[in-house]
């Protein structure tokens, strides 16, 4: 396999003085950052897509691609036949390898938190873990964002650091386009729309979700449930512990958070999901204590 190492000024590893490593830094181009923002805000769900980089820097995003998918406030589903014509646009037309269009999978959230939620940890995980490495980027509405990088080095070791955000200025770059990016939008977003009667226990009862112009089956609507659940889950525990952090009393939030756990684990039960298997979060390695590791990341 052909690999590519990421540059020398961008490489996690410690110094010959033994300093700190130098924290590997995720780069957006100012029309890459631009289109990315007017996707965010074109609508008011999640919006995903893949970075596009350039040919000697896979950390370097010179253009934001999004391609068919389905979206609500707390997921985003590529179409698969969507994801291979990329693939075949990309390698064939373009003659971009996978790394320069495959490795660096971005989404918005309509929230102020760029952390990843419980489902954002399982795609992550699922479509890209095989990978020998990728990237994971959220911007959410407020501005602020979140990147991780996640490299499986050898013998099924993995390490996670998490970048540094830039918007290189340094080179140049093409005007915005945005009557073309509001066409891409339409094309390739494609809202779902949630109608509920009501719900009972373990979100099951009455609750009706359609597509527009298109009806969903039972376990896709079981499916879009759990994902608006995770996303409450992540929302409500994030409250804990800023209330923690200032001494604020957490007891009630806590038993509601426990309750909608049950509701989750419910519904996975429901859709014949291992409960072991989903709440599970991979630890990651901050970039401040990845000189233990003492390797480099390779590309």
């Amino acid at each position: 396999m052909n690999t590519k190492q990421l540059p020398e000024n961008r490489l996690t590893k410690s110094d010959s003085k033994g300093k700190a490593p130098r924290k590997p830094v995720l780069r957006f181009s100012p029309t890459a950052w631009a289109k990315l923002l007017f996707m965010r805000d074109a609508g008011n769900t999640e919006v995903g897509g893949f970075g596009i980089t350039a040919d000697d820097d896979p950390l370097h995003i010179i253009d934001f691609m999004t391609v068919e998918q389905e979206n609500t406030v707390a997921s985003v589903s590529f179409k698969d036949e969507a994801v291979a014509d990329l693939f075949e646009t990309q390698v064939v037309d373009n003659n971009r390898q996978p790394e320069n269009f495959a490795r660096i999978w971005c989404h918005s959230h309509p929230g102020d938190s760029p952390s990843p939620s419980m489902t954002d940890e399982e795609t992550f995980k699922r479509v890209f873990g095989k990978c020998d490495w990728a990237v994971m980027f959220i911007l959410a509405q407020g501005g602020k964002h979140y990147a991780r990088l996640r490299s499986n080095i050898s013998s099924g070791y993995i390490v996670q650091v998490l970048l540094d955000v830039e918007i290189d200025y340094s080179g140049q770059f093409e005007a915005s386009n945005q009557n073309d990016w509001h066409e891409e939008y339409k094309k390739n977003i494609k809202p779902m729309v949630f109608q509920s009667f009501g719900l009972g226990s373990g979100l099951g009862g009455s609750c009706k979700q359609k597509q527009k112009g298109q009806g969903l089956d039972d376990e896709t609507m079981l499916k879009n449930q759990r994902s608006e659940l995770y996303e409450q889950f992540d929302g409500l525990y994030e409250q804990i512990q800023q209330r923690k952090q200032t001494g604020e009393n957490t007891d009630e939030l806590e038993a509601e958070l426990e309750s909608l756990q049950q509701e989750i684990l419910e519904l996975e039960a429901d859709l014949n999901i291992d409960p072991d298997e989903n709440w599970y979060m991979e630890d990651y390695v901050d970039s401040d204590n990845a000189a233990n590791a003492e390797m480099e990341v390779q590309f």
